[in-house]
């Protein structure tokens, strides 16, 4: 059975992520999404991801990896 792709065009985000870090070497910081200016606060660095994921999905489903049969 093959696939059919998609004839759109892949969206592209862009995303800002400002990072500050204390002298205890803790990091927090703030992701914003360029195009509508929503912004996420953050602790830890491993957070992230997990963050733009959601800010992804929250638009309309999880991202999709291209490549990967689903």
């Amino acid at each position: 059975m093959r696939m059919r792709h998609s004839l759109r065009a892949p969206r592209r985000y862009t995303f800002v992520v400002r990072i500050d870090r204390d002298g205890r070497r803790n990091v927090t910081g703030v992701i914003e999404r360029v195009r509508t200016g929503e912004k996420e606060p953050f602790r830890g660095l491993e957070t992230i991801g997990g963050l733009i994921a959601g800010m992804l999905e929250a638009e309309g489903g999880p991202p999709r990896t291209p490549g990967l049969n689903r």
